[in-house]
This record gives structure tokens, C-alpha cells and sequence, in this order.
């Protein structure tokens, strides 16, 4: 009921234009309404009188990175890192806005860091593994996504990840049984059909992949996405 929470949320920060817990409120759902910039006004608004407030500084580095500010962004994530180290989330997004910018290694910094913390946090795991399938560091990648597939209701982003690596290697055969074990587990999930097109292509296997995507059409005649893969 937003309207209903921002109606007294509205109530009392009239009453108390400071009160901090209205207004990181205020701005998390003006934040998920796409309004970045009131977003960042309220965090900016706590974090006059509280420099270190985690709250005020994870919602204004969201915010910045929704409104696609990374300088800035990166710089706040920083500060939350200081305010909290054991910020998993802080490191992660840290890490990814350096891989865009084609800092590889300071992301696996960042993402090594979390994972000293949090030696099972699948999401940091999994974009290790992302970074070290780019860095062509197949040993340490393949580390990696066995420890992936070791955890919990992860055997699918597991066995992705492996058929990625291996598809990297040039091993286009066993890049595809390694697809097929993840599309085994979600049928409808477009990642590892299009890994197994891909892998077939890449060995010059075109009446393979026809035939792969021709039998995934007839199972599922409204798949669209098997359909463009197909054309």
C-alpha cells in the first residue's frame, strides 16, 4: 500500500523534517518508483547528520547507480565499505562497476575480499567465476564453480557457468553436456539453449544446432526465444 505509506510517511516528516528513518523510507520507495534523483536527495538529507549511516549510504549508492552516476557511485560504495565492512553487497556492486570499466583484476579483488568474509556467498562465487572464465584462468574458474555447485539450489547457475568456461576452451562437445545438465534442470531457461547453439556454431556444427533448436520448437511451440534462436 505505497500510497497509504506515503501519505504517513508525508505526516511525519512535517511534523519532523529530519527524522531519518522517514525520510531512507521515503526514499527506498521513491527508488523503486524510478525517481533516483529524490532518492538521493533523502539519503544525502540523513547523511548531513549521520556520515556513516549504512542505510543512507547503501541507498544513495543504488540510487546513483540506477541513475547510471558509476564516478559517484564508486566513491560511495567505498565509503560503505568503511562504514561496513562486512558489507557484501557494497564489495559486489564495487566490483562490478570496476569490470565494466574493463578492471578485471581489482573486481576479483573486491569479489576475494567478500568471499574471506562470506566463503559461501553464491553471488560474489558467481561473479568470480565470470571474471576469472574472462581472464582465461580455467583452473581457478573451474575451482570456483565446483564450489558453486556444491552449495544449495545451485547446481543450474553451476553447471551455466561450466558449460561457459568450457565453451571458452574451445571444448564445444563437452561445453554442450555441460548446457544440457543445466537446461535439464530449468527446460525453459534461455541460457543454456543458447549456450548449446552457440557451442555448436563455434564447431561448425551448424545441423546440429538446427536440429538442437528444432526439437526445443516442437516441445515448446510457443517459446519464442527458441523460435528467434532458430531464425
Amino acid at each position: 500500500e505505497r500510497e497509504r505509506a506515503r501519505t504517513l510517511l508525508g505526516e511525519v516528516l512535517k511534523e519532523d523534517p529530519a527524522n531519518a528513518e522517514a525520510l531512507l523510507l521515503r526514499g527506498n520507495l521513491l527508488l523503486a518508483g524510478n525517481d533516483a534523483e529524490g532518492a538521493v536527495a533523502d539519503a544525502r538529507t540523513v547523511l548531513r547528520t549521520a556520515p556513516r549511516s549504512v542505510p543512507a549510504l547503501r541507498l544513495l549508492a543504488d540510487a546513483q547507480m540506477r541513475g547510471s552516476d558509476a564516478t559517484l557511485a564508486m566513491d560511495t560504495l567505498a565509503q560503505l565499505i568503511e562504514a561496513d565492512p562486512d558489507s557484501a553487497f557494497a564489495r559486489e556492486a564495487l566490483a562490478a562497476l570496476h569490470v565494466r570499466r574493463g578492471n578485471l583484476d581489482k573486481g576479483l579483488d573486491l569479489l576475494n575480499a567478500a568471499l574471506n568474509r562470506a566463503p559461501q556467498r553464491a553471488q560474489s562465487l558467481l561473479a568470480k567465476a565470470e571474471i576469472l572464465i574472462a581472464q582465461r584462468k580455467w583452473d581457478e574458474a573451474n575451482t570456483t564453480i565446483q564450489a558453486i555447485l556444491a552449495l544449495p539450489d545451485r547446481a543450474f547457475d553451476g553447471h551455466l557457468l561450466a558449460g561457459r568456461r568450457l565453451q571458452a576452451m574451445g571444448r564445444g562437445d563437452d561445453a554442450v553436456r555441460a548446457f544440457e545438465q543445466a537446461r535439464a534442470l530449468k527446460p525453459g531457461a534461455p541460457e543454456p539453449l543458447t549456450g548449446i547453439a552457440q557451442s555448436y556454431l563455434a564447431a561448425d556444427k551448424t545441423k546440429e544446432a538446427i536440429a538442437t533448436l528444432r526439437k526445443a520448437t516442437a516441445a515448446a511451440p510457443q517459446d519464442a526465444f527458441a523460435h528467434n534462436l532458430l531464425g
